[in-house]
């Protein structure tokens, strides 16, 4: 009768040892694993296509803006997309109690694109718009969301760069109040409420009283005004020039001024500068009128108030333009190709896809 040949563990390879405790843990970690991506998987899938379908979403959790309202995001038009948020965070007691401020920083374009992206990105969210009684926008506009003092639990927000969209603006929590820093110069985060941007930027009676005196002494009467405003001083120095900064060239501005005489008769250029010296020996025309108003906010005013627009470089000519509403011509050399600004900046981001761009 053969002997029973008994197993002696002390015997065995260690390399055996360690595989007979790893193998059994190996697998369930495997089949936990593949469980668990399945279910995770298939669930951001469905909570993905209901985003972006719409209409599968609940009415309780789907809040889209009054009207027709356009969004206009990532180079493509979407009418009356919805911002999914929750049904409770859509009333007038959630946007009283939630605050979102912009930090007010720049001169007057500037602050001009910090207010109307903190009015597009608070109502996005169902926030309340705020500026502080310092900014200097209330120099020139009479706006009514104006707060004291900054509110509690304030979280402070960047942005990715000065002239590109970022999209992740769209996605903030709701269990804070937002203070906005930079400059948001992209016309991505408020175009889909224009007429509303527009009204928040009511002139003072002063600066609107200067621009009719101004028409009044022209004889504009029935004639057509495009308004041309023309940047260089510091866009033109050594150092701004190397960052990518530049000025719009002589041969820009008569194509302009040919385009717009080529489609309408009965016109009038209105130059506003602060280098009038250089737009008098390098625009000629009798329809061409050198003016000004005396002050930032009323050449503002002047230039919106003109049928249509002739941009230059910087954000000053850009809301000119922006407010005024009719066809625009930009110089699109800005910025400059290759330079650091540059990649500061998304052109489609930054000028209104239906505006030309000229050199």
């Amino acid at each position: 009768m053969s002997k029973r040949i008994r197993h002696c563990w002390s015997l065995t390879p260690i390399w055996k040892k360690i595989w007979t405790f790893l193998f059994p843990v190996c697998a369930i970690t495997i089949i936990v694993y593949m469980v668990g991506f399945n279910y995770f998987t298939s669930s951001r899938m469905f909570d993905f296509k209901e985003r972006q379908n719409g209409e599968d979403v609940s009415e309780n959790y789907r809040f889209e803006p009054p009207g027709d309202t356009n969004f206009t995001t990532e180079h493509t038009h979407t009418q009356k997309q919805s911002l999914i948020i929750n049904n409770m965070e859509n009333t007038e007691a959630f946007r009283n109690s939630h605050i979102m401020i912009s930090t007010g920083v720049g001169r007057l374009g500037n602050r001009m694109f910090e207010f109307a992206s903190l009015l597009g990105t608070a109502k996005r969210h169902n926030y309340k718009p705020m500026i502080l009684r310092r900014n200097t926008l209330l120099q020139v506009f009479d706006i009514s969301q104006v707060t004291d003092s900054e509110p509690s639990n304030l979280k402070g927000v960047g942005e990715r760069g000065a002239g590109v969209y970022d999209k992740s603006l769209e996605n903030l929590r709701h269990d804070k109040n937002y203070s906005l820093g930079g400059f948001y110069q992209s016309w991505k985060y408020f175009d889909f409420m224009k007429d509303e941007v527009k009204k928040s930027f009511k002139y003072k009676k002063g600066f609107v009283d200067k621009v009719r005196q101004l028409q009044a002494s022209l004889k504009i009467g029935d004639k057509i005004t495009v308004g041309v405003h023309v940047r260089r001083g510091d866009m033109g120095s050594k150092r701004e020039l190397s960052r990518g900064y530049n000025v719009a060239t002589k041969e820009y501005f008569n194509k302009a001024f040919q385009y717009f005489r080529s489609k309408f008769k009965n016109l009038i250029f209105l130059v506003v500068s602060a280098e009038m010296a250089w737009c008098r020996s390098n625009m000629k025309g009798d329809d061409i009128k050198f003016v000004t108003t005396g002050s930032a906010g009323g050449d503002m005013a002047l230039l919106a108030h003109c049928n249509h627009s002739i941009v230059s470089t910087g954000s000053f000519g850009w809301w000119g333009a922006y407010l005024t509403g009719g066809e625009v011509v930009y110089y699109k050399n800005f910025p400059s190709n290759g330079s650091w600004l540059l990649k500061q900046y998304n052109k489609t981001d930054y000028y209104p896809l239906n505006w030309i761009g000229m050199e």
